[in-house]
């Protein structure tokens, strides 16, 4: 048998209105990394045949966004929901009571 070791690689961008302090803002951009993601993340890989070490995710500012840049990350992120509804609508059970 061989071992392979080997990364996932997501670039992740948000857009955050700016808040009062640095820390409120990276914590409004950090709001959707929750466990509960990061667990699914974890799950679906698995699932997929691979052993998981580790999940953790993190976003440092990389400057102010431009009027395109959200623009393109707010129509990714609604094509997205789109697809997310699809997917977890396959995986749901629904349960009737006769």
């Amino acid at each position: 048998m061989e071992l392979f070791k080997g990364k996932i690689t997501l670039e992740l961008f948000s857009v955050v209105e700016s808040q009062e302090s640095k820390q409120a803002t990276k914590s409004l951009a950090h709001e959707g990394l929750s466990s509960e993601f990061l667990d699914e993340l974890w799950a679906l890989t698995e699932a997929k045949g691979y052993y998981v070490q580790s999940v953790a995710a993190d976003l440092n500012k990389a400057g102010e966004a431009t009027p395109q840049q959200v623009k393109t990350i707010n129509e990714a992120i609604d094509s997205a929901k789109f697809k997310d509804d699809e997917i977890r609508g396959n995986s749901k059970v629904t349960r009737t009571q006769i």
